[in-house]
């Protein structure tokens, strides 16, 4: 019997979200609060609750952090501000 391999756009899910596809995008002026890799180069993880913290995928994969992350694959949909709300009750 013959192995079918699927493919995410198979799927419907757009091949473009792959972040195997941007391994050399360029974060200008975005430093790693992990490594200090400055700019990020690949995918870019946006803290959603601290300011101005950022994680290279290395960094994200391997230290922790107490808030997510918002992944971000190309530089140029990179927010320019994020609102996080949450519970002040929490521990």
């Amino acid at each position: 019997m013959e192995s079918q391999q699927i493919n995410s756009f198979a799927r419907g899910v757009p091949q473009d979200l792959n972040e195997s596809m941007y391994p050399e995008e360029r974060h200008e002026n975005v430093q790693c609060d992990g490594c200090n890799m400055c700019p990020i180069i690949g995918v870019r993880y946006k803290c959603s609750v601290s300011k101005d913290f950022d994680f290279c995928q290395n960094c994200e994969e391997m230290k922790d952090h107490p808030y997510a992350f918002l992944k971000i694959k190309k530089s140029r949909q990179a927010p320019r501000a994020i609102r996080t709300v949450y519970e002040e009750k929490q521990p």
